[in-house]
């Protein structure tokens, strides 16, 4: 196992198995009608997202890099719902995203893309959502503690540019101290987006 997979792990343990699923993700679902369809859930973490959407009657593609987290996704999967569940263990910057996807959930990952490869990746994301399909997900203003050399940032006006074509946008944006999931205070610089493509 990979430093990278014992810290993911250790991270894991310390927010637990309940955690409820991310806000981005119930407005997006409460956004849209019509029956479940096919979703990704791009840096799947430990899993609660993924494992919601299962709940509410969705086929899920996890993609994660750490194989830790992809071990634990499966674990977590109840196990009628496991037919419907795909795992991809990659980087944003070598996958190769499945098509025809009714939703795009990237909760709090897109900013860990390298930098050089986020278009290309971005552009992968148009390319696998449907016309009509949701994407729900977080990205990170310069003026979050996380932002650091590598890391994506985006200010206010490259984001309202980057959805310049969708169907629809809403926004929520969060800026100042505020804790972590792990307890930390940080300064955050943060947008919560859900779009209509």
């Amino acid at each position: 196992m990979t430093t990278d997979d014992q810290r993911w792990l250790r991270y894991l343990a310390s927010i637990g198995d309940e955690a409820p699923p991310r806000d981005t993700l119930v407005r997006a679902l409460s956004s849209r009608s019509g029956p479940p369809g096919r979703a990704l859930d791009l840096g799947a973490g430990q899993g609660r997202d993924t494992v919601y959407l299962l709940r509410q009657g969705w086929s899920v593609t996890a993609v994660d890099r750490s194989a830790a987290a992809i071990h634990r996704i499966v674990q977590l999967c109840p196990a009628p719902l496991c037919k419907h569940l795909t795992v991809i263990e990659s980087a944003f910057e070598e996958v190769r995203l499945p098509p025809d996807q009714d939703l795009v959930n990237a909760s709090f990952s897109l900013p860990f893309c390298a930098a050089d490869c986020f278009e290309n990746f971005w552009s992968e994301i148009e390319r696998v959502l449907k016309p009509g399909g949701v994407f729900c997900g977080h990205l990170l203003g310069p003026g979050d503690d996380w932002a650091r050399d590598g890391v994506v940032t985006e200010t206010p006006d490259q984001i309202q540019e980057r959805f310049r074509t969708w169907a629809a946008l809403d926004i929520e944006t969060t800026f100042g101290p505020a804790a972590t999931a792990k307890g930390r205070v940080k300064n955050w610089d943060l947008y919560k987006i859900v779009a209509l493509r």
